[in-house]
């Protein structure tokens, strides 16, 4: 009699448009950092497949074969970074006809632009994405809603003592400048209150668009003139015939040179990876200084 009884409510709670959430609820990430973030909040009720999970892939230009799309459709949520970076997500979303959640990172914090799409680089992005994806999941499985906050309050505490690092490293570079082949991680030079010598053409030097012999020269003269403390080149992606000309001469007039991942190296946490970076510009910065 219980166990009839015990289907017999199943049933209805299905019937009356209550379905249970089948677990672990199924997120898929269009990158590994967000989808690491989504892991540790969701924990043993999420199951979390990353898309780009290869830092030497380039996540705008990613063509997805046809296993991404099954596992898409599948998913009961889908999360991305937006800003144009991932547009390829957009298209095998719309061609989804089931309706899931779509967590659009850029959107939910309002951090970015097409401009500088790698939102994940600057401080304030992720907790605000981790405070939306418990939102997120808590509609989705509101029987679960306190774990996800205790594991938020626990990832809220890692932000906060990634940003008492920034500040004393800010503190200790702030004014130093910095030429940068790509604007893959100008959200933490900025936070950090470097000057970025060239902002105004890396997209150009990013997707390899011809440069006015004025620029190019411009370009190395500031490095001949030593009126840069570092030089960072996107280390996921080869670099272009003049990224190439412009690391040989950096290190030619003993400028230090940095790579720096676009993406998140793989078997590693997104605040592990974080401090790493922070700590790579830190030291390069400080080397330069001391070396002037």
């Amino acid at each position: 009699m219980k166990q009839f009884l015990w289907t017999v409510t199943l049933s209805a709670v299905t019937l009356f448009g209550f379905a249970l959430p089948q677990y672990p609820l199924r997120i898929v990430s269009a990158e590994d950092f967000y989808g690491d973030v989504a892991q540790t909040i969701g924990g043993s009720y999420v199951n979390v497949t990353s898309i780009i999970n290869d830092p030497t892939i380039d996540a705008q230009f990613f063509n997805p074969p046809a296993d991404v799309i099954n596992t898409v459709k599948n998913a009961s949520l889908i999360i991305a970074n937006g800003n144009g970076y991932d547009a390829w997500m957009d298209t095998l979303y719309e061609k989804n006809q089931q309706k899931i959640p779509f967590l659009k990172v850029a959107t939910a914090t309002r951090i970015g632009n097409n401009f500088e799409p790698h939102i994940w680089f600057n401080p304030q992005t992720m907790p605000l994405f981790a405070n939306a994806l418990v939102d997120q999941l808590s509609q989705l499985d509101p029987t679960n809603t306190s774990s996800y906050q205790s594991n938020l309050q626990g990832f809220l505490q890692m932000a906060k003592l990634y940003q008492i690092q920034l500040n004393k490293v800010t503190s200790q570079v702030a004014g130093m400048r910095v030429m940068s082949a790509e604007p893959v991680c100008n959200a933490l030079l900025l936070a950090l209150q470097l000057k970025v010598t060239n902002r105004s053409i890396q997209l150009a030097l990013a997707n390899n668009i011809p440069l006015t012999v004025t620029q190019v020269n411009d370009l190395k003269d500031l490095l001949r003139d030593h009126a840069v403390d570092l030089f960072i080149y996107n280390a996921s992606n080869p670099d272009s015939k003049l990224v190439t000309e412009l690391i040989n001469l950096a290190k030619a007039e003993h400028i230090t040179v940095l790579g720096v991942y676009e993406t998140m190296p793989p078997n590693i946490h997104y605040y592990q990876w974080m401090y790493q970076t922070l700590f790579s510009i830190r030291d390069a910065l400080l080397s330069s200084k001391n070396a002037s």
